[in-house]
C-alpha cells in the first residue's frame, strides 16, 4: 500500500486553522525549515518525535494527523462493521445493494454525523 502524502496532510491541517509555517514551529518547537521540507516532499519520513510535537500543537493525536497506512484499513474495517450493525438495528431489514435507492440511503446513514479530522 502506498504511503500517505504527509507533507499534504500537514499543510492542509495547518492551513484550515490558517496558521503560516512560522506560527506552527513556534506552537510545536519543530523548526519552520523541517515543517516546510515535510510539505514540500522533500522529508517523506518523519520521526516519532517530530510526529508527537506537530501533533500536539493541533491538539490531536498523531496517528489521526499521520495515519499508518495499515491501521487506516483497520480502522476503517471496524467503523464499517460498527455501522453495518448499526443500520441493521435501526431498519431491521435486509440491504439490497442491487436497489439505488438502499445505496443511497446506506451511504447517508454511512457518514451521518461523521466529520473529517482536519475539520477540528
Amino acid at each position: 500500500m502506498d504511503r500517505p502524502d504527509y507533507g499534504k496532510l500537514l499543510k492542509d491541517v495547518r492551513e484550515k486553522r490558517h496558521w503560516s509555517q512560522y506560527t506552527l514551529a513556534k506552537l510545536s518547537g519543530v523548526t519552520q525549515a523541517t515543517i516546510c521540507s515535510i510539505e514540500t516532499g522533500k522529508s517523506t519520513r518523519i520521526n516519532s518525535k517530530t510526529r508527537q510535537k506537530l501533533a500536539k500543537a493541533f491538539k490531536i493525536p498523531a496517528e489521526k494527523l499521520f495515519p499508518d497506512p495499515e491501521d487506516v484499513l483497520v480502522i476503517v474495517r471496524q467503523n464499517l462493521d460498527t455501522r453495518l450493525k448499526e443500520y441493521f438495528k435501526k431498519y431491521r431489514e435486509p440491504l439490497n445493494l442491487d436497489k439505488l435507492e438502499d445505496r443511497t440511503q446506506f451511504i447517508k446513514f454511512l457518514f451521518q454525523g461523521r466529520e473529517n479530522v482536519i475539520n477540528a
